[in-house]
């Protein structure tokens, strides 16, 4: 799966969660597709950062310039854009899937309180 369709469908999901009041199942339905898309985004991430970092190389060997120098050129590149915009991502996801396991916990406490 390409880093565009795991968006799209992280995306999607999270269109998904806003639109309704959702409970139980429901929520479990989301954390277990939230789960397995973290698994794929994180490949994902993995060669948009190989991609930052050969570009970083190449930049450092035409300019003849240090690690520290070559950085400055490289984070204005569209690789360091869009590794960057897929970590930014990954919090999100991260704190999407926390968000839910709490949820599920608080319904849980409820349910075992009535």
């Amino acid at each position: 799966m390409t880093n565009k369709k795991i968006q799209e469908k992280l995306n999607e999901i999270f269109q998904r969660m806003s639109e309704d009041n959702v409970y139980g199942d429901e929520l479990s339905k989301f954390l277990i597709e939230l789960a397995i898309l973290m698994g794929a985004y994180g490949q994902a991430i993995t060669d948009l950062e190989r991609v930052y970092i050969n570009k970083q190389i190449e930049v450092m060997n035409e300019k003849d310039l240090s690690v520290g120098k070559s950085e400055i050129f490289v984070k204005a590149t569209d690789e360091y854009n869009e590794w960057k915009k897929a970590k930014e991502l990954e919090k999100a996801l991260i704190e999407t899937i926390r968000s839910i396991k709490y949820r599920i916990r608080i319904l849980e406490n409820e349910k075992e309180t009535y």
